[in-house]
């Protein structure tokens, strides 16, 4: 058994060690290149690395203004000659680009492309604020955009597809338009408006702005799965539409607008389980069930691919970890400790902090993100606080997390309360271990068994692992790890409400 066969090898240690550095060294280097925990020292040599949602929630968040990040712009209709092709994972209500806008009286068409890959489905369609419907043909058929029996809008949608045509509404209307203009692999809608025969009949239906608005909520990426037997990781026809959060964290892992990790590079055993502990039900206040996590959101992908997937582990509290030349998925539940580190392991000298810095304590914590029950607009959802805490600390410490990646109120409330609840784990240990070590990896759950100190035993979670070369010991970096941060009941929801504004004068 190869001794390093688990490892990363640091690149600011290729100068002082003969250990070559891998393809995927690479990658995570460039990854977490902003992310890791620490820093790597001569002579030391990083194990395992690892992206944390719930860490990156704390240290963004911190200096974040509420609703930064959520919502830039995805239900605009933009015409800019560059522009940002967006991703989109999970349901979401978009704009889109304009690619072609021309008036033919009494005709106005519009053709919009709203995602840069292909999509699953276009759910309804809003033009002016209001959903539009529309028979077999394409003609508007219901009556908020129908005059006696006259249609006032038509629709065509393309969703994406490799080997799509031209759109079959701009074909018709437009015969100069050549065949090849068929955007393939790009998601399109195209509108053809009736103005109407007067000024009166215009603003009946599109009111006196002239221009409609058009909004579509869209199905977006389809995803592989491993746990379908029908679906290939090689072929990307049979993938499905999900909104499962390690699935499609996992499809931009992949892509080629993410890493371009491999699929032979993706544990998908462990993938698997992640996807099956985010498909967990969550009982409801008010009845029903709602899965644990999904991803609802946009990416523009020329943003940074680290940033994009720090992100996309916000919705599920997530962790990728880098081992073997293989990232590993985990969801963010409760897990149980795998080995236990006792006196007879420890080696060398041991530092263990007891508590954080008190203004680190939060004791509440708001929210921002897009909520599906409201349109999909950006809110500030309820408030998670903790008035045993905040009695304990004397003062309020509160946080405001913005939440790209999550549309529901009660899935925000969650994560809301294990992010409180990990800004509070006090103890942080740094350790010498002997060989035995070696099976572990960053984001693993330990015992820390200490004869000569109890009190200072704990259970933790390993941020950080170094080999020490000239030693050969293993350097530990771990922060204490209470599992009841994700407890969650019924009792625990608050209700989602608005309050009504009180006016003077108004009865």
């Amino acid at each position: 058994m190869s001794l390093f066969r688990n490892r990363f090898i640091s690149t600011t240690m290729l100068a002082c060690d003969p250990i070559s550095l891998t393809a995927s060294g690479a990658v995570i280097s460039s990854l977490l290149s902003t992310t890791i925990i620490g820093s790597v020292t001569v002579g030391q040599v990083a194990l395992t690395l690892a992206l944390s949602g719930a860490s990156y929630l704390l240290q963004q968040s911190a200096a974040a203004a509420a609703g930064a990040g959520v919502d830039q712009g995805v239900k605009q209709t933009v015409q800019n000659a560059i522009y940002d092709e967006r991703l989109i994972y999970g349901r979401v209500m978009v704009g889109g680009r304009m690619l072609l806008y021309e008036c033919k009286p009494p005709y106005l068409y519009v053709l919009l492309e709203i995602a840069s890959h292909e999509i699953d489905a276009i759910e309804q369609i809003q033009i002016n604020g209001q959903v539009v419907t529309f028979d077999g043909s394409g003609a508007a058929n219901s009556s908020n955009f129908v005059s006696a029996s006259t249609p006032y809008v038509y629709m065509s949608a393309r969703l994406g597809a490799p080997g799509q045509v031209i759109d079959p509404l701009l074909d018709a209307d437009f015969p100069e338009l050549a065949s090849t203009w068929r955007q393939q692999g790009h998601a399109c809608v195209a509108f053809k408006c009736y103005y109407g025969s007067s000024a009166d009949d215009h603003n009946k239906f599109w009111g006196s702005g002239g221009f409609p608005q058009f909004l579509m909520l869209v199905r977006g990426m389809k995803c592989f799965d491993p746990r379908d037997a029908t679906q290939s990781s090689a072929d990307p026809t049979t993938w499905k539409w999900t909104n499962n959060a390690s699935l499609c964290t996992a499809h931009f892992l992949n892509s080629d607008d993410g890493q371009k990790v491999d699929w032979s590079e993706i544990n998908l055993e462990r993938l698997a389980a992640a996807a099956n502990q985010d498909d967990n039900g969550i009982s409801l206040a008010s009845g029903g069930v709602e899965k644990r996590y999904t991803v609802n959101g946009t990416v523009n992908p020329n943003a940074s691919p680290g940033e994009v997937l720090q992100n996309l582990l916000t919705a599920n509290l997530g962790d990728l970890v880098w081992s073997n030349g293989v990232y590993s998925p985990y969801s963010g539940v409760a897990r149980d400790a795998v080995w236990t580190l006792n006196d007879d392991s420890a080696r060398g000298t041991m530092d263990v902090r007891v508590t954080q810095s008190r203004a680190s304590l939060l004791n509440l914590v708001r929210t921002v993100f897009v909520a599906s029950d409201r349109d999909y607009q950006t809110v500030n959802g309820p408030v998670i606080e903790d008035i045993t805490y905040a009695a304990a600390d004397g003062e309020s410490h509160e946080l405001t997390l913005t939440l790209p990646f999550t549309s529901s109120a009660t899935m925000a409330q969650r994560i809301a309360k294990a992010t409180m609840e990990k800004s509070r784990a006090g103890r942080q240990i740094t350790r010498r271990e002997s060989i035995d070590a070696l099976r572990l990896e960053a984001t693993d759950v330990v015992n820390f068994e200490m004869g000569l100190l109890p009190a200072l035993g704990c259970t933790a979670r390993v941020n950080r692992l170094l080999l020490d070369m000239e030693k050969f010991e293993f350097e530990i970096d771990a922060e204490e790890y209470d599992s009841a941060a994700f407890d969650w009941s019924i009792a625990d929801e608050q209700p989602f409400t608005i309050s009504p504004a009180t006016l003077s004068g108004v009865n």
